[in-house]
């Protein structure tokens, strides 16, 4: 297949925030009409952005949402993802060798290894204070004050109003470990998503630009990550969408929800470049970066 190098970068800062999600408040969800793709589209089916790879350069994007996993085919959208920013990278510069199958980890925990992390293990820390997006951290501390609220309810209804052991405590906000080591065919990432200290039962991640594997952040955060990792080794880059508006721009560009949704993006069928330089208080020095990453040739066959 010739793959057209026909590389879009988008900054897109000022787009409206997206509609309610029933079918029938969403036909004029993008004014395909209005643009005249809707004609276009029914006269020429076949040019849906097939053979054609967009870098969106904005923030991260949802690497879990539906509509941004799949083109048409069948075959991946979002190929590849370069994140200029330092809003997900840990440091990995501590290094250490496993003794039977076990290492101690940043977090102090003993952690079992998967079977084939042996040699050099580079060791980090992912803090959720540092890393997760704000409304996730806030909303995973309502939920834990909230469970121990009931908790205390519980057991003050158990005793029959008498005195009630105290209050679980609070665990505080996530700490995962993470390893990376070296196999003959690139990095392998994995964290301890749920603080067990169990990497064995984990998923173990290739870089996201190799392999476009995707983790999450444990059971209730719902935050989907790839990985990028540094040449040297030296840090690991966990790519997400910290904003969400990067998620909407690239859903209003290349969407795909299934035949003939009104929610389908203006080319569908388009691979997705993400290019991220849009997490932190200020965009331009990590966007300089970025915009040579996006320049250079790209062909999504060869991922």
């Amino acid at each position: 297949m010739t793959v057209s190098r026909c590389l879009v970068l988008v900054l897109a800062l000022l787009v409206p925030a997206a509609a309610t999600s029933a079918p029938e408040e969403t036909a004029g969800f993008l004014p395909k009409d209005d643009l005249g793709v809707s004609a276009f589209q029914r006269e020429r089916p076949e040019a849906d952005g097939r053979g054609v790879v967009v870098a969106v350069l904005d923030t991260g994007v949802d690497l879990l949402h539906p509509a941004l996993r799949r083109r048409p085919d069948g075959s991946v959208k979002i190929v590849d993802y370069h994140d200029a920013t330092d809003a997900g990278q840990v440091r990995t510069t501590h290094r250490a060798t496993a003794v039977d199958g076990e290492i101690t980890g940043l977090s102090g925990r003993t952690l079992r290894l998967p079977e084939k992390a042996t040699g050099e293990i580079r060791l980090g820390l992912v803090r959720a204070t540092e890393i997760y997006p704000g409304r996730l951290l806030r909303r995973l501390r309502r939920e834990r004050r909230d469970e121990r609220t009931r908790q205390k309810l519980l057991d003050r209804d158990r005793t029959h109003g008498g005195k009630a052991p105290p209050a679980p405590k609070d665990p505080g906000d996530p700490v995962h470990d993470l390893a990376l080591y070296r196999l003959e065919d690139g990095w392998r990432v994995v964290l301890d998503t749920d603080e067990d200290g169990d990497l064995a039962d984990e998923s173990i991640l290739r870089e996201y630009g190799v392999a476009q594997e995707v983790g999450v952040l444990g059971d209730r955060t719902r935050l989907g990550f790839g990985i990028q990792v540094d040449r040297d080794g030296d840090a690991v880059s966990l790519l997400f969408d910290g904003g969400g508006h990067g998620t909407h721009v690239a859903g209003i560009i290349a969407g795909y929800h299934g035949e003939g949704s009104p929610l389908n993006g203006l080319a569908p069928g388009t691979y997705t470049v993400r290019l991220s330089a849009v997490q932190g208080p200020t965009i331009w020095g990590s966007a300089v970066d970025t915009l040579h990453v996006g320049a250079s040739p790209f062909d999504p066959e060869s991922r």
